[in-house]
């Protein structure tokens, strides 16, 4: 049982310290410009995560365009190379701004904020257990390497979907694993309570 808890408090520090590096990510950013109607460069989300080990940046395809920089065609986007692998994207207002843009998590930016109750906990755990899990390559890259993940369906947990019904959020994804982890300690906890229950009767102390 030891183990046990030593491998989910393990887990849900990872989980935290993802978490941490996201937020410190945006904070470090400069603060987003408001809306002014003209097109400029704006600078995307990123990964949840920048510096992940192991991670490889791309090609800088930006060249010498900066965020705030005047642009002329709308949509059009380049790659900054960096290890947030975030994008610079032309367009009239900030997309981190827009709804399904970067997570915020100051409670001061949001309301109706509900506890998620043991029971809802219970049904967020069990969507990601019944999550399949399948291997692919992408059209695009037909010599591209295999990757691992899910795919989006009509009967995917709608957490795990951003607005645009094409990509994953993982923000959302990594709540669920949270709730998945908390409610397997809670099921630790209930089973070692029982055991030590169980203990005592068959061994009365005398």
């Amino acid at each position: 049982m030891h183990s046990h808890r030593t491998s989910l408090k393990s887990l849900l520090l990872c989980i935290s310290l993802l978490f941490t590096a996201c937020q410190v990510n945006h904070s470090q950013q400069t603060q987003p410009s408001p809306s002014t109607g003209e097109l400029k460069w704006y600078t995307t989300c990123g990964a949840p995560v920048c510096g992940a080990p192991n991670s490889t940046p791309g090609a800088n395809t930006c060249g010498d365009k900066q965020e705030g920089m005047a642009c002329s065609q709308a949509g059009a986007s380049c790659d900054l190379g960096n290890d947030c692998q975030q994008k610079l994207v032309c367009a009239s207002s900030d997309p981190k701004l827009q709804p399904g843009g970067c997570p915020i998590s100051k409670a001061e930016f949001k309301h109706k904020i509900e506890t998620v109750t043991p029971a809802a906990r219970a049904r967020l755990a069990q969507k990601l257990q019944n999550l399949p899990l399948v291997t692919w390559q992408y059209r695009f890259e037909p010599q591209g390497p295999q990757r691992l993940g899910f795919m989006i369906n009509k009967h995917t947990p709608q957490e795990l979907v951003k607005p645009d019904g094409n990509s994953v959020d993982l923000y959302g994804y990594l709540s669920l694993a949270v709730a998945a982890l908390q409610e397997q300690q809670s099921q630790i906890q209930t089973l070692e309570n029982r055991i030590q229950t169980l203990e005592k009767q068959l061994n009365p102390p005398k």
